[in-house]
């Protein structure tokens, strides 16, 4: 034991917490060798770094309990307990007698991941968020009604697993990167659009202003970083404060625009996904969107809008993108057939992408309580809607040549 009087007690104090209690970083030693591997001081670096162990250095920490101790200083009780509570080699031991510490390394790495989503409710900070990580959002403030609502399905989906919840289907909730209303307030204010945008005559007007606006160079920085990892087609979708409310849903008031996101370079590709943005915080200012939160009681000036990207769902069809199949399911069917009941519930499908529908284009229609016997258009005769993917999105080209509708005897419908 150390003495009170000695000099290097302050010394042994700090290396008893630190390396004793682990408070400090955790080190990281191969097990063969005992060379030193490095060292985390926070979970995000200990995902990145437990992954590339190699399989004698996770076995060696097992063994020690170092994890156990590591979580347990940092006050996460529950994984401590759980990972204590494991015995390796013993639990951990394939059916030809070899210890296994890979399916321990995946077992760690999938408990920490699932126990970090379910603090956060799925959502974290770009800086901190990697891979698993279902909802990763830059700024401060709301996430905005659809953010909102994606963060609440992706806990449904977390409590009621619905990845597993029926082994022929996969139910998926896509990941979204959002831009918080931080950001939009930061854009307005730094290219002081509130007051022009405001007395806009015109939509044009309002999009022209905010076409030769500039996001701030931060956001400009992680949109880079986003679409070095991602080069499918995005949907860029708008998820303002007053969006899906209760009873004032502003449903189809304000824009979403997907992009092909195929040109020839990554700065192209900013650049339409910038503008992308830009052109959902202009339709916060539309005067459709104006007009209509003048009719709910609500002040256009205290609008706030959130964006969400998320890789859009289909496959390549030549110079077109889109999935088998979309639509919209709704709880109450409020056209019923004689012999369906509206709380049966509905769905309206359409070829292809989901703007069809919403668009009010022909689709076919099916009660849930009669799904063997739809309404609408036959299969051959119905359009294919699609993204087109020689589009070049921005300021110049617009979004009208983006979302096209196909024949059916393109082979789209095949």
């Amino acid at each position: 034991f150390p003495s009170k009087t000695q000099p290097s007690l302050l010394s042994e104090i700090r290396h008893f917490l630190t390396e004793d209690m682990m408070f400090g970083p955790l080190t990281f030693q191969d097990g063969l060798t005992g060379s030193e591997l490095g060292s985390v001081s926070s979970v995000t670096e200990l995902l990145s770094t437990w992954q590339s162990l190699p399989e004698s250095a996770v076995a060696f920490h097992a063994r020690e309990c170092h994890l156990s101790k590591w979580f347990l200083a940092r006050a996460e009780f529950s994984l401590a307990r759980r990972f204590r509570a494991s015995n390796y080699p013993t639990d951990f031991i394939d059916p030809e007698g070899r210890e296994r510490a890979d399916w321990l390394r995946n077992w760690i790495l999938s408990e920490t991941r699932a126990h970090r989503n379910k603090l956060a409710s799925g959502v974290e900070n770009v800086h901190s968020a990697d891979a698993s990580t279902t909802i990763v959002r830059l700024g401060k403030g709301s996430l905005g009604g659809k953010g909102r609502g994606f963060r609440f399905l992706h806990s449904i989906e977390d409590k009621y697993s619905l990845s597993t919840l029926l082994p022929e289907l996969e139910m998926v909730v896509p990941r979204s990167f959002i831009l918080a209303t931080e950001v939009f307030d930061r854009f307005i204010e730094d290219n002081k659009l509130m007051v022009p945008a405001l007395n806009a005559t015109t939509n044009e007007e309002v999009r022209e202003m905010f076409a030769a606006a500039t996001l701030p160079q931060d956001v400009t920085v992680e949109l880079r970083r986003y679409l070095e990892a991602q080069t499918s087609p995005l949907a860029v979708r708008s998820s303002s404060l007053f969006e899906d409310a209760f009873l004032q849903p502003f449903a189809g008031i304000y824009e979403s625009i997907m992009l092909p996101n195929t040109a020839g370079s990554l700065e192209a590709r900013l650049d339409e996904l910038s503008w992308a943005v830009r052109m959902v915080y202009a339709s916060a200012y539309c005067l459709e969107a104006r007009a209509y939160s003048e009719g709910t009681g609500n002040r256009a000036e205290e609008e706030k809008m959130a964006v969400i990207m998320q890789e859009v769902v289909g496959d390549v069809h030549g110079d077109h993108f889109y999935p088998s199949l979309a639509g919209v399911a709704n709880s109450i069917d409020f056209y019923p057939r004689p012999h369906t009941q509206p709380e049966d519930g509905c769905a309206q499908l359409r070829l292809g992408l989901g703007f069809g529908v919403v668009d009010n284009l022909p689709s076919v229609h099916l009660s849930l309580g009669d799904p063997a016997n739809p309404t609408g258009y036959a299969e051959g005769e119905m359009q294919v809607s699609a993204l087109n993917l020689a589009a070049r999105p921005g300021a110049a080209a617009g979004e009208d040549s983006l979302l096209v509708s196909l024949p059916a005897e393109s082979g789209a419908a095949a």
